[in-house]
């Protein structure tokens, strides 16, 4: 057993839908959006390595053990779920508190206001978020 984040596709995404997307992922780390076999796509060398494709509709699942990495995965999945809302489904092993740091770096690196479609965003915000992030260790307060 593993602790691991989840998502699916529910339908390929256009080019230009993931184009914005990438956007949005560059801004968090730009080493996380790479090139192979002529497809763009994120990807991220964790305890197993985490891919996310545009034409993958595919159950996917990242294992990082809570090893490091997880704040990179969730904060893309979080990205992910903003821009292809219900078409995406997201899940994890872990409960929201280990979100905090990965959704507060895809507010702040994306200035996304408002992570749509992510049903923690509606009981969240930022305050809790680097509360929770600095209760569990780690997250130092990060406010702009």
């Amino acid at each position: 057993m593993g602790y691991s984040h989840y998502w699916k596709l529910n339908r390929q995404v256009s080019d230009a839908e993931f184009e914005l997307f990438l956007d949005d992922v560059e801004r968090i780390d730009p080493s996380l959006v790479i090139s192979q076999d002529g497809e763009r796509m994120v990807w991220k060398e964790v305890w197993e390595t985490f891919v996310f494709r545009r034409t993958d509709t595919r159950f996917r699942f990242c294992k990082t053990g809570q090893n490091g990495g997880d704040e990179y995965v969730t904060a893309v999945l979080a990205v992910a779920k903003h821009h292809f809302g219900d078409d995406l489904q997201v899940s994890s092993d872990g409960n929201w508190s280990d979100w905090a740091k990965g959704l507060l770096i895809a507010k702040q690196a994306c200035g996304i206001e408002h992570l749509s479609n992510f049903c923690v965003d509606e009981i969240l915000t930022d305050d809790d978020l680097v509360s929770m992030a600095a209760e569990y260790g780690v997250l130092k307060d990060v406010r702009p």
